[in-house]
């Protein structure tokens, strides 16, 4: 239609079918999203937690297809990637994040290059990754890790809705943890 900003892009299926009565129906829908011509728009609309889960289901499939080692590689090379986009936008916070999601997976007993992990084991947390939804993928190759030693009063305790507030989550480096702390990991 002409009141359609040259911006939006639209797609249209429509499904025709006889339902359990005999009727003819016709089944239509539309999907709308919007483009743009600007490189930064583009990468600075990333979702890293989404991003890193279809990197996971999309180097899982590339190992059934090759072998472990091949599923690494295409790793490496998203990484890669990444971090060359990351040189033409600077500023970008989600290309600042996505090659540490990505040496998590590398690193992670999924993808982890060794044999102490068998063949059942890796294949079980691989089924366990194509059931996971992102937060959840995201947290697996990127833990949450929290100080439970200094948490403030209102952290472990069920509010007004029953909603439990856990502490902040600390960066994943030495440098957020003391000798003597307490971690939820």
């Amino acid at each position: 239609s002409s009141d359609v900003c040259s911006s939006d892009l639209c797609i249209q299926s429509a499904l025709l079918y006889t339902n359990s009565e005999g009727e003819r129906r016709i089944r239509v829908h539309t999907w709308a999203g919007l483009t743009t011509q600007n490189y930064n728009d583009i990468i600075q609309s990333i979702d890293v937690q989404a991003v890193t889960s279809m990197l996971s289901h999309v180097a899982i499939e590339h190992a059934l297809k090759t072998d472990m080692t091949e599923g690494r590689n295409k790793l490496t090379a998203q990484c890669q990637t990444v971090v060359q986009a990351g040189n033409v936008a600077p500023n970008c916070e989600a290309l600042q994040f996505l090659p540490l999601y990505i040496m998590g997976m590398l690193k992670s007993p999924a993808f982890r290059a060794s044999n102490d992990i068998s063949v059942d084991m890796r294949a079980q947390i691989w089924m366990r990754l194509a059931t996971l939804n992102v937060s959840q993928a995201a947290a697996y190759f990127y833990p949450r890790m929290m100080s439970l030693h200094d948490a403030p009063e209102h952290c472990g305790l069920p509010d007004a809705d029953g909603k439990v507030t856990l502490p902040d989550m600390l960066n994943l480096t030495s440098e957020s943890m003391q000798q003597d702390g307490v971690y939820l990991l």
